[in-house]
């Protein structure tokens, strides 16, 4: 691929089996846009390889251990919270 990738890439992982009921696609703008993935001034520079690479999607089930997404170094470390709070999950019976 001829954009860049992020220099580290970490993974977000479920702590038990559980069913994704919703995904905040504006939280996750957010955040995405904390890490360096867009704008708030026309001045601000855009890191290409900022961003989430992998997401759970809605109505998909997961297990304990399974990625529930991966990114950046810098999203687990910094913004691991609000990237979780922007998913809602029920747990798996």
């Amino acid at each position: 691929t001829r954009l860049p990738q992020a220099s580290a890439a970490l993974e977000i992982r479920a702590d038990c089996d559980l069913t994704v009921e919703d995904v905040d696609a504006a939280a996750l703008g957010r955040v995405v846009l904390e890490l360096g993935g867009g704008r708030r001034a026309v001045s601000d520079s855009i890191d290409p390889g900022a961003g989430i690479d992998r997401l759970v999607q809605v109505g998909e089930k997961v297990s304990k251990g399974e990625v529930l997404m991966a990114s950046s170094e810098s999203l687990v470390r910094q913004h691991r919270a609000a990237a979780l709070a922007a998913l809602r999950f029920s747990a798996v019976e």
